[in-house]
């Protein structure tokens, strides 16, 4: 499964976008859980709709956040399908 994360370069609203692109095994896939921790301590979540495309958008800040992206399937169990630190600046 891919996950494709970019970051606004714009300091005045550094957002994260994080998108779902699809793949192997998306049909058994039931939520996509999306949390980020800021650089300052803050966590947010969001959920990605299961199909291909499906993009949020969240708030971020200056510094370098870490995004974390857990899939749940239909039979309840549960993997990490991406984690990453995203820095601010860098495409």
């Amino acid at each position: 499964m891919t996950i494709d994360v970019t970051r606004n370069p714009v300091s005045v609203h550094p957002f994260i976008s994080i998108t779902f692109a699809g793949g192997k095994g998306q049909a058994a896939v039931t939520d996509l859980d999306v949390t980020v921790y800021l650089e300052t301590g803050e966590i947010k979540k969001a959920q990605l709709e299961n199909k291909v495309g499906s993009e949020v958008r969240i708030d971020g800040s200056l510094g370098s956040d870490r995004v974390v992206v857990v899939a749940t399937y239909t039979d309840g169990t549960q993997a990490k399908v991406y984690d990453a630190l995203e820095e601010f600046g860098k495409r």
